[in-house]
């Protein structure tokens, strides 16, 4: 008689960065289908604070996080309505500049990383064997 005991698998977990990542991937495929004229992205755009507000509702559950969480409801639910005539759309660039930078950054600091372990370390051949001072 063969028993076996499967214990129950964890519930995934939504992260932020998965909502995040979602976003930007439906945010591709509309505006594709958009520039083939199979979808008109204009009827979609204008719920993009969602996001903000379902990332707001994710942060909640970390204590430390929950003024974030609060600032993002409250400022995704403000987007939405028509009191203000902002789309993050007119300023994409702008998040190409900080991810840019994002990505200079951490060049920079992996490159330095590099070179403090370099001279930490001495380097092959460099240093002196005692066999080769003792035949002097």
């Amino acid at each position: 008689m063969n028993v076996s005991i499967t214990q129950p698998q964890p519930a995934a977990k939504i992260s932020v960065k998965l909502v995040i990542g979602i976003f930007f991937t439906l945010l591709g495929v509309l505006l594709t289908l958009d520039n083939l004229d199979l979808a008109d992205a204009d009827r979609f755009l204008p719920y993009w604070p969602v996001v903000l507000i379902a990332i707001g509702i994710l942060k909640l559950r970390d204590r430390r996080s929950r003024t974030f969480a609060v600032l993002a409801i409250v400022v995704g639910a403000l987007f939405l309505t028509d009191l203000f005539r902002f789309s993050i759309f007119d300023y994409w660039p702008i998040a190409l500049i900080f991810a840019g930078l994002a990505l200079v950054a951490r060049a920079s600091s992996a490159c330095a990383r590099k070179r403090s372990a370099r001279a930490t370390t001495p380097a092959a051949g460099s240093s002196l064997s005692w066999a080769a001072v003792s035949s002097i």
